[in-house]
């Protein structure tokens, strides 16, 4: 679907989308994201250096420092990057059941709102509208820097609400928004909505949403972002050539996480009560992968 709309090509440790690369380090590989154009004014940061080839400076860098040491780094400066094979046992997923009077079910379709902008996030609203559900995107001009087409597509037949998070009205709108729902996705760091309040602890205890789908580039409470090319290569999901370790798919951690995220509202729906479901792209990625002791057997409904 994605290769209808966007200029995709297979390209090695280059992603087929051409947002990130695939370095050697001292010590081994580091793969980092430059998905938004602010991104690239760090890189003088990054590198300690000028930037005039960005991609170039950031692999001579890469060469010269220990993968763990690149990682923090690029942490903290806000940008997206991964060791491979780091988040390789990390848990993909946990289903929490949270106790609360239960309010009685809609007779209606279930209505969903979606928080996330990206590609796992809507993608799992999709899926959720397809099998459904009334779907209210909520749109807050924040990490939409995406495709115009490749949005419209993931959004078909979802209603949208635009919401102002710098103003009063419109943190108390998205709150509106959030206490009515059945089911919750949101995509952004821990402390975001937390700050807003408007955070499955916040939420949960006394209003609607019978399941909230928190979904991370790494396990909570972990604030670091990614996308779904460096949460794959940190989760150790990656090919292999002659010269060592590839992308492979396309963002792939995304659309796993995404298709995860549906099927755990969709199996929480149907058991009743109300559910807490964390999702981790790494994680998933390493479960994908087939990495052993991933911790994926220790997640479950009961």
């Amino acid at each position: 679907m994605r290769r209808d709309i966007l200029p995709l090509s297979r390209g090695g440790t280059k992603s087929a989308n051409g947002t990130a690369r695939l370095l050697p380090t001292r010590d081994g590989w580091l793969a980092i994201s430059l998905a938004r154009s602010s991104d690239f004014e760090l890189v003088p940061a990054l590198v300690s250096g000028e930037a005039s080839d960005p991609w170039s400076e950031i692999a001579m860098w890469a060469s010269r420092v220990e993968t763990a040491s690149a990682v923090d780094r690029a942490a903290t400066l806000g940008l997206a990057a991964a060791g491979l094979g780091e988040q390789m046992h990390a848990r993909p997923w946990s289903i929490t059941p949270w106790p609360k009077t239960s309010r009685p079910r809609r007779q209606e379709r279930p209505v969903v709102v979606n928080l996330g902008a990206l590609w796992a996030a809507p993608l799992a609203a999709h899926v959720l509208h397809r099998s459904g559900a009334t779907v209210v995107d909520v749109r807050t001009g924040r990490g939409e820097d995406v495709n115009d087409r490749w949005r419209d597509r993931l959004h078909d037949g979802h209603q949208t609400e635009h919401v102002d998070l710098t103003s009063p009205d419109g943190r108390n709108h998205l709150r509106e928004l959030v206490t009515e729902a059945d089911v919750v996705i949101e995509a952004s760091r821990p402390r975001a909505l937390r700050q807003l309040g408007v955070d499955a602890e916040s939420i949960m205890p006394d209003k609607r949403p019978r399941v909230w789908l928190r979904l991370t580039g790494y396990p909570r409470p972990a604030e670091r972002i990614a996308y779904g090319d460096d949460a794959a290569v940190a989760g150790g999901l990656v090919a292999h050539d002659a010269n060592g370790p590839v992308f492979v798919g396309d963002a792939i951690a995304d659309p796993l996480t995404g298709l995860r995220a549906a099927l755990a509202a969709l199996a929480c729906l149907s058991e009743g009560g109300s559910w807490v479901v964390d999702l981790a792209m790494s994680g998933v990625a390493a479960h994908a992968a087939g990495i052993p002791d991933s911790g994926h057997n220790q997640c479950k409904l009961k």
